[in-house]
């Protein structure tokens, strides 16, 4: 919350819905580097701002911090083609703790309970109906 205060104003707008912007400019990146490099690393790590990089120099916590995940753009929709974005890992962990932390994924989670519910019924449907006919319809 701290290194990225912008996406807890306004009712946390900009963490429910995100702005890629945020994500992948060059400032945007930058800082999320930094914040990759509080957590990826079990000592402190070097900042060069000359270099514009960061120097990584001590062991590794989070595995394979850098491979990418997709993140829904808009925490209140489920996963679709046009509402994820490719992010690092890292990124994916800060946003969606954050998200569930202070509930903004509820409402995926409720979509997708009515959609297994659906899925159940259809299913129980489906087996009365296969077994009416074996049964000879009875």
């Amino acid at each position: 919350m701290k290194t990225f205060p912008e996406l807890f104003e306004n009712d946390n707008a900009r963490l429910i819905k995100l702005d890629e912007d945020l994500l992948k400019s060059e400032d945007g990146k930058k800082r999320w580097r930094a914040f990759h490099a509080l957590f990826v690393f079990s000592a402190s790590v070097l900042l060069d701002p000359s270099l514009d990089t960061v120097c990584f120099r001590y062991e590794k916590k989070v595995k394979e911090h850098n491979f990418g995940c997709l993140i829904r753009t808009d925490a209140e929709e489920e996963y679709g083609e046009k509402s994820t974005i490719f992010v690092t890992r890292m990124q994916f962990y800060a946003i969606e703790i954050s998200r569930n932390r202070l509930g903004l994924n509820d409402k995926a989670h409720e979509i997708a309970k009515e959609e297994a519910a659906k899925e159940a019924a259809k299913k129980e449907k489906e087996a009365k109906t296969a077994s009416k006919r074996n049964n000879g319809g009875k």
